[in-house]
């Protein structure tokens, strides 16, 4: 059996993203509203194409392959899709965020799923399905326009048209409809939007959590009649049913504001409980996220207040649950007091000393108790990518031009570790015990040179066995075993030995930017520049709690020393209290 489609887009978004896939036997909406690119838009509906290339045996596998393909995406929370797989004579349905999914067949025409959900049943010959959003259904008052244009026996390919004079003056940027009909006929269309092509309205953003509801069984259904006993028995979907304020009973029309703030309410109170299962609590959120952004969407003005107060209990449960807590930073030391045009762009810790690079040519060593300062001038100005270290009296510094410069308090320095042309793209160097080591993410390697009597020794690889793949942006830390950071995993190595050693970090997209720990400390501190967040682990590889701040955005590095993170940010060091 064939296919006719047509889609009805409306403005497009300048922030958001709204696009739609429609195959021979797959069919899928996306509209998400602010924060997502173009270009991620395009990457990530290439990636759901994969879902019409594929054979699946069952729903299950269906909706485990779409579940497995968002989370590789690193798909956002405020996103909605509904997407539909043709097998056989089956069709596979789901629907995330505020996505719905019609069925009109002879003179029924219902809301199927929507929400979180879904479900399989088989299609016939003239089924007309609607794949789209609350947006458009309630906003836009589209089920209204599409049941008055079934009711006139219009042609779909009429449908977006007719739809778009009907709508007027009112504003659809971002709204999506796909309309699909099983036809015997081979004739396929899709109507043309204006200034709109398929690539350039490409663009949304789809939540990273999706629960399965496997069986109609499982949902609550109420049986209106023979209407509803005749549609059911046709395809075995289960039809949503709503109780309008007036009274009585009114098909497919969903619930109402007070019901849904309800749920919402109702799910963050239940969330923020599951303190034992905190993934558990997390993923009920997510569904509340979606919720509350399909909501806040189609609520009038006068319920902004309400909508901003269920943001907020969200966002508070989401901090239980993952313990996290908001804190200001302090002013701790303006370099530019002493130096006028002071700045920095490295920081490292070595007992009480913090060690400033200055990528003009100068490195500010500062004793953090006294608030002392020694300023030392290098031969010559070095670069953003240089990295700094220090170990008792002498600080060392990576110039990639050079090689390792060694300089003690009264200036005078010496090249200690030439340049080598094995070097590929060091991102982290640590002095331990006078050794000095190096993570060349490039080679995938890391290096260590011993300490001598007149210098230092050759290149060594500090592993003895297997190890984990490291890049550019891995990091490392040192105290007796080496913690190397790559991305949001952490391994952990002892005598060049990997060890059993795992870290598990609640929420979602974890980025770690550096990964701290010295010998006079107990725990683990893990960076995260791109979401603001310190977050503390055991070096057992408990998780204890997070510590989040704009500032960790702003910094250019970040340091540890007496329970404090020490941040730099321009020609000053801030603290924040850990």
């Amino acid at each position: 059996m064939d296919i006719e489609y047509s889609i009805y887009l409306g403005q497009e978004q300048k922030n958001g993203f709204t696009g739609f896939l429609a195959e021979k036997n797959f069919f899928c909406v996306v509209e998400i509203f602010d924060g997502y690119t173009g270009e991620q838009g395009e990457q990530l509906m290439s990636a759901l194409a994969e879902i019409g290339n594929t054979n699946y045996e069952s729903l299950i596998s269906f909706d485990s392959s779409v579940s497995e393909i968002l989370k590789r995406m690193n798909i956002p929370l405020d996103t909605s899709i509904a997407i539909g797989y043709k097998k056989s004579q089956t069709l596979y349905l789901k629907t995330i965020g505020s996505g719905e999914i019609y069925l009109n067949r002879g003179k029924m025409f219902e809301r199927i799923i929507y929400g979180e959900i879904n479900a399989a049943g088989r299609y016939e010959k003239d089924d007309f399905y609607v794949f789209t959003t609350s947006f458009f259904t309630q906003s836009l008052k589209g089920v209204v326009h599409t049941k008055a244009l079934l009711h006139k026996h219009v042609s779909i390919r009429e449908f977006p048209e007719q739809i778009k004079q009907t709508v007027g003056a009112e504003d659809d940027t971002g709204a999506v409809a796909l309309f699909v009909k099983m036809t015997e006929h081979t004739e396929t269309y899709v109507s043309e939007g204006p200034r709109i092509s398929i690539g350039a309205q490409i663009t949304g953003f789809i939540k990273q959590h999706i629960e399965t509801v496997s069986t109609l069984e499982k949902r609550k259904k109420i049986i209106i009649g023979c209407v509803l006993i005749l549609c059911m028995g046709l395809f075995g979907w289960n039809i949503s049913k709503g109780i309008q304020n007036k009274g009585g009973l009114q098909i497919g029309q969903g619930q109402s504001y007070e019901e849904k703030k309800q749920k919402i309410e109702g799910t963050i109170e239940q969330a923020a409980a599951k303190t034992e299962a905190v993934s558990d609590g997390l993923q009920m959120l997510q569904e509340a996220k979606g919720t509350l952004a399909a909501l806040q969407k189609t609520t009038s003005k006068d319920k902004q207040d309400e909508i901003t107060s269920l943001q907020k209990k969200l966002k508070d449960a989401e901090s239980t649950l993952i313990k996290r807590e908001y804190k200001d930073p302090q002013e701790y030391y303006d370099f530019a007091i002493e130096e006028k045009n002071a700045k920095g762009s490295k920081l490292y810790i070595f007992e009480d000393k913090s060690f400033v690079l200055n990528p003009d040519g100068k490195v500010y060593i500062l004793t953090l108790e006294k608030k002392s300062l020694l300023k030392i001038a290098l031969p010559k100005k070095v670069s953003l990518d240089s990295l700094v270290a220090g170990y008792e009296k002498n600080s060392y510094i990576l110039n990639p031009e050079e090689g390792i410069l060694r300089v003690d308090e009264a200036g005078k320095g010496k090249v200690v570790i030439p340049k080598e042309t094995q070097w590929s793209a060091i991102s982290s160097m640590q002095v331990y015990n006078g050794n000095i080591y190096l993570l060349d993410g490039g080679n995938n390697a890391l290096y260590k040179y011993a300490v001598t009597t007149d210098g230092y020794g050759d290149r060594v690889s500090y592993f003895k066995g297997s190890y984990a793949d490291m890049d550019a942006n891995s990091t490392f830390a040192i105290d007796i075993s080496v913690y190397i950071a790559n991305k949001d995993i952490v391994t952990k190595y002892t005598a060049g030995l990997r060890d059993d050693f795992k870290i598990t970090i609640p929420g979602e997209n974890i980025t770690i930017t550096k990964i701290i720990t010295h010998t006079d400390q107990t725990e683990l501190y893990l960076w995260d520049k791109k979401n603001g967040v310190m977050y503390i682990a055991s070096r057992d590889g408990l998780y204890k709690k997070q510590i989040a701040s704009s500032y960790f955005s702003q910094a250019s590095d970040v340091e540890v020393y007496n329970n404090k993170a020490f941040l730099l940010k321009d020609a000053k060091l801030y603290s924040i209290d850990l």
